[in-house]
């Protein structure tokens, strides 16, 4: 088995790179091996931030450049990937995994399992998307909904499943985990961003530009995303330890 985790909100400015940057730190701290990719070729932040453990390959319609995503595939099966999207690139994306058939013949011959950890912020554009997504793959394509509590926090998201009962409509007619993606205040988000920081050395006891306060909050929020994390089953040490180490092609 191999996966393939897409870090996705098709919208920009939902907060996809922070998500995946909690993400890898939620990864090194269980001691979890993945490949981390960054997709994003205006802005590769999860790139700066992790050079040493990441990697930045492109999606592209250009016909002579459209192949390159193909080592996302061939990393897959060695380890989880990683997949930092940028935003509006859902038809290159879907038509790359429909172009090789990595949901139908190769899919199934290398026990393929593709995931899209959706980012939604609560917005009507956000909620929207999502749900064209779900309808258009989530038979194939295991969507989560992360709930980012940045934009909207607890008691917004249960008006918001009151305001769009379609949404409730698909999450449950495709059985979709939701993730909730605990808020950071503003002051502390600012701080990391513009340091560019990852969160290990935001917290790092040596980081002296930070003060105490302000880094048990991030502590805090790390502890909450890593709890509803592990409480999905989907990034922890049993889960991954079901990756197969080679391809391995289902008996006949």
């Amino acid at each position: 088995m191999s996966q393939i985790h897409f870090v996705d909100g098709e919208k920009g400015g939902v907060g996809k790179s922070f998500f995946t940057r909690a993400l890898v730190y939620h990864c090194l701290a269980r001691k979890l091996s993945f490949h981390l990719i960054d997709s994003d070729r205006s802005n590769p932040d999860v790139h700066k931030r992790y050079p040493d453990i990441s990697q930045t390959i492109f999606f592209s319609e250009v016909e002579k450049k459209s192949n390159d995503a193909d080592k996302i595939f061939e990393l897959s099966l060695l380890k989880p990937c990683i997949v930092n999207l940028p935003s509006q690139i859902e038809v290159i994306v879907s038509g790359w995994i429909a172009r090789n058939g990595l949901i139908e013949e190769l899919g199934r011959e290398y026990q393929l399992e593709i995931y899209k950890w959706f980012v939604c912020t609560g917005g009507h554009d956000s909620i929207t998307l999502f749900i064209e997504s779900c309808e258009k793959f989530a038979s194939q394509i295991k969507h989560i909904l992360v709930q980012n509590h940045f934009s909207a926090d607890e008691d917004d998201w249960e008006m918001i499943y009151r305001e769009y009962p379609k949404l409730q409509e698909v999450i449950k007619a495709h059985n979709i985990p939701t993730l909730a993606f605990p808020r950071l205040g503003t002051t502390d988000k600012n701080l990391i961003d513009q340091n560019q920081w990852t969160f290990e050395q935001t917290i790092d006891r040596e980081n002296t530009q930070i003060g105490a306060l302000s880094k048990q909050r991030v502590v805090t929020f790390l502890r909450a995303l890593s709890h509803n994390l592990d409480q999905l089953g989907i990034f922890t040490p049993e889960s991954f330890k079901s990756h197969s180490a080679k391809a391995k092609k289902p008996a006949a």
